[in-house]
């Protein structure tokens, strides 16, 4: 599968790059952006469920319609 090819490893050294061992995180933005998220998330259940029942309800509607002895 391979033939005439080969596999080389060489060792070299890193470029220097600044250091950057301290990470500043915005506490704030990370908060606004958490409640954003937590919102959007409640939103789209309670939709989730008026959609469910509305369904539901005009699935037993229907069926009442078509058979008035259940």
């Amino acid at each position: 599968m391979f033939k005439n090819r080969s596999f080389q490893v060489k060792m070299v050294k890193d470029a220097t790059a600044p250091a950057t061992d301290s990470v500043s995180l915005d506490y704030e933005k990370i908060d606004e952006i958490v409640r954003e998220y937590t919102r959007n998330a409640a939103v789209g259940a309670v939709l989730l469920y008026a959609a469910f029942k509305t369904i539901y309800t005009a699935s037993e509607i229907a069926i009442n319609r078509s058979a008035p002895r259940r």
